[in-house]
């Protein structure tokens, strides 16, 4: 009987591994995809890369359906400030943490830190209007910059795409959130 559970328990295991993604692998393909899609941040996507590490914030997800799409905004500012801002968010989850010593640590946060809009917008994937938004909303001093990410699922495959798009607010429509 107990040799039964042991070998049950192996199977489970074995099962268990195959299923779950390789968070570790996929967030240095997050991190290769920014450095092509914007070369000049690399200290940023160094740091955002530590984050991930350091957050374990993609290992939350897990395990997710065999199709699903999972979403991330990252942010920062200048050097004058080493805040990072990240949240990463699916159909059924969302988890938002912070790190201000340039992604060596961080704090879950219970608030967002980005507007519901960016996030509509990032989650319908709709380039057009985020590059409009920066073009009339992207006013701020300082300047904050962010990377979008998403990352879909279809069974042991993925695809990853990643926009990289200055902060923008408008007082009216995100002000409430």
């Amino acid at each position: 009987m107990m040799k039964i559970a042991v070998i049950l328990g192996c199977l489970l295991l074995i099962v268990n591994n195959s299923v779950c993604q390789n968070w570790n692998k996929i967030s240095a393909r997050i991190k290769k995809v920014q450095l092509l899609n914007q070369p000049n941040t690399k200290e940023y996507i160094n740091c955002y890369y530590n984050l991930r590490q350091v957050s374990n914030s993609l290992k939350r997800f897990s395990p997710i359906s065999k199709t699903d799409t999972i979403f991330m905004l990252e942010s920062h500012g200048d050097w004058s400030s080493l805040e990072l801002s990240s949240v990463i968010w699916n159909n059924s989850d969302t988890v938002a943490y912070n790190s201000n010593d340039a992604g060596k640590t961080y704090e879950i946060m219970s608030d967002v830190l980005f507007s519901n809009y960016m996030m509509k917008l990032v989650s319908k994937w709709n380039l057009e209007e985020i590059k409009k938004e920066e073009e009339v909303n992207a006013h701020s001093q300082p300047q904050y910059w962010n990377f979008a990410t998403r990352i879909i699922f279809n069974g042991k495959k993925y695809k990853i795409d990643c926009i990289y798009f200055k902060d923008f607010f408008n007082l009216k429509r995100d002000g409430s959130d």
